[in-house]
């Protein structure tokens, strides 16, 4: 009936949300230096915005340092890829500690998302009176607006940009990789409002994104 149906809209509204928020069960994320020390997911892992362990400041992984396939959360749990049989704990891990902007967006995002307790952003930026909620969904909508683009990270300046590892060395890593740094050019352009959200919008319209006729966005 007209009832149930909407029932099962709202159901598969919730259901396509938590897809596209959180990783899924099948593949999982984890840090090494974490499993060393007691193999169990952590829920920090969860959110796919997460990009990097807080705990050690090394990225979070996906993938098997063998086989290079993506792991499960059972696998990670077990430390053991049932593809190929590698120990996970093994994995090499991609350690960003002198990459502030990136622990700093990285704290943020964890701030959004209630993994963290205290919001640190820079003082008297708006962003201290924002709503997590409204706040996470701004994140969210530049960040799949910065993902439409080609490579666009290549025309953010210091510090939006500023890359640690070349990403063509990268290998298996290179899709950790991505997410880490397109949620970091996101969330410093935020904590540095406006100028970094100006920043933002003229890389967007340099790398070809953008096709409004404005010159520099910054001079607005």
């Amino acid at each position: 009936d007209t009832s149930q149906g909407l029932q099962d809209r709202k159901l598969g509204g919730i259901i396509t949300l938590v897809e596209r928020h959180l990783s899924s069960p099948k593949q999982g994320k984890y840090c090494p230096l974490c499993l060393r020390s007691s193999n169990y997911h952590r829920v920090d892992w969860i959110p796919r915005a997460m990009s990097i362990c807080l705990d050690h400041q090394c990225l979070l992984l996906d993938r098997c340092p063998n086989c290079g396939q993506y792991v499960s959360v059972e696998e990670i749990v077990d430390r053991h890829c049932r593809r190929c049989e590698s120990d996970l704990c093994t994995t090499d891990e991609i350690i960003v500690s002198g990459d502030e902007v990136g622990i700093n967006s990285q704290q943020f995002l964890g701030y959004l998302l209630g993994l963290q307790k205290d919001l640190i952003v820079p003082e008297g930026s708006c962003l201290s009176e924002c709503r997590p909620a409204v706040a996470y969904q701004l994140v969210e909508s530049l960040q799949n607006y910065f993902l439409a683009g080609n490579n666009i990270w290549t025309y953010f300046p210091t510090p939006l940009h500023d890359l640690i590892f070349g990403r063509e060395a990268m290998g298996e890593y290179a899709q950790a990789f991505q997410n880490f740094h397109s949620y970091r050019a996101v969330c410093a352009a935020l904590l540095d409002w406006p100028t970094g959200m100006f920043t933002f919008l003229d890389a967007c319209k340099d790398s070809g994104l953008l096709s409004w006729g404005y010159k520099d966005f910054g001079k607005w």
